[in-house]
């Protein structure tokens, strides 16, 4: 919210279609940066033991540990940093495009085109 009053305010009389390709640049790296978590961390594969259906083991290499799944994992906060990171910046890459995006397009089109450019689907 923050970022569609100060935006459009500071950069509104500079040069719009630069800070609209900035802005799209953020989109998508923060797009990436929110795909990271899911292409880097791995989950545990788990197997069942032969005798008891109820314990479960994790492979970690060749050697078989029983999977506690109790315990804390830290690395679980670090996801949702980045998570949150990226979702925040995916929000002023937004807020650029449709904050700038269309007063360029009403100051570009003739008034009898404007409507049609505006058109949502």
């Amino acid at each position: 919210m923050s970022s569609a009053l100060l935006l459009p305010y500071y950069v509104g009389s500079g040069h719009r279609p630069r800070w609209m390709g900035v802005g799209s640049f953020l989109f998508s790296l923060a797009t990436l940066l929110c795909a990271s978590p899911h292409l880097l961390i791995t989950s545990p594969n788990v197997q069942y033991n032969e005798d008891n259906k109820n314990t479960q083991y994790c492979s970690v290499g060749n050697n078989f540990t029983s999977c506690d799944m109790d315990e804390e994992n830290n690395d679980d906060y670090i996801l949702f940093g980045i998570i949150f990171t990226s979702l925040l910046i995916i929000g002023f890459g937004q807020t650029a495009i449709f904050t700038l995006g269309i007063p360029y397009l009403d100051d570009n089109v003739a008034n009898r085109d404007s409507p049609l450019y505006f058109c949502k689907y």
